[in-house]
């Protein structure tokens, strides 16, 4: 005889809820960016255990007057000075003097605050100097110039860990390194005193070597109400005699004032 199969039927189970199914998540996929892209997200502060400051000292004070007030475009601020150009040396004083109230600390943040205003179309290089000088190296061969993205500010906060505050002063052969980039704008940051000082014969060099293509503008750490060189160039400020022989601005900042001493 001929054995049918079982006929098996399925039927709801009443009263009893789905069964969810694991399915995985799907990712929408992301746009690329086009044009420049989002502004730069490099924050100086979240560096400080790395430069050891014993403050966070605030970013570099808004542009205010200056060769280029009122236009900003490619400008960044340096201790309250702004300018504008495709390419920045910062040459900052590393003697053992900049170790008093935190100073070289201090320039640490503000340079930092200040690269931060650059963006990926502009260059910058950064020389610390004592009785010499030494000029911080771009990972890249191909280039002398650091440009202003996130990776390489971040190459830039490495080498900070390496400059410490020790030897003499000696201005000039920095100053002249610095021109051999040719860049748009130099900010030189020293405590330098009178006995320090550039001569007349160096000042005339450097005008000369620069030939006017670079805004040199000067600032001094000090600490008081007035610069131990003297106010101005009229009373023999060899930093604003620098500044007005290239055309740069000099600006006196009391170090109490800067990191909150």
């Amino acid at each position: 005889p001929t054995v049918s199969s079982p006929v098996v039927t399925t039927s709801a189970i009443p009263n009893q809820p789905p069964i969810p199914l694991p399915l995985p998540a799907i990712q929408a996929p992301s746009m690329p960016l086009l044009g420049t892209g989002p502004p730069p997200q490099f924050d100086a502060t979240q560096f400080s255990s790395v430069i050891q400051p014993s403050q966070i000292v605030s970013g570099g004070a808004p542009p205010s007057g200056g060769p280029n007030d009122g236009n900003d475009t490619n400008a960044t601020s340096f201790l309250g000075v702004s300018d504008r150009g495709r390419s920045f040396v910062y040459i900052i004083d590393r003697s053992s003097s900049m170790e008093d109230d935190g100073r070289l600390r201090a320039a640490k943040m503000e340079l930092l605050s200040s690269l931060q205003q650059l963006d990926e179309s502009q260059q910058f290089q950064i020389i610390f100097y004592n009785a010499k000088f030494t000029v911080l190296q771009p990972r890249s061969d191909k280039f002398n110039l650091f440009f202003g993205t996130d990776a390489q500010r971040l190459q830039v906060v490495e080498q900070l860990r390496e400059i410490r505050p020790e030897g003499g002063t000696l201005h000039f052969p920095a100053v002249m390194r610095a021109l051999k980039f040719r860049p748009d704008v130099i900010f030189l940051l020293t405590d330098g005193d009178p006995s320090s000082a550039l001569t007349p014969s160096e000042q005339e060099e450097i005008r000369i070597e620069n030939g006017g293509g670079t805004h040199i503008h000067c600032i001094e750490f000090g600490k008081g109400a007035v610069s131990v060189n003297g106010r101005s160039a009229k009373e023999g400020n060899f930093l604003d005699k620098l500044a007005q022989k290239n055309g740069g601005q000099y600006v006196y900042r009391n170090v109490t004032d800067i990191a909150g001493f």
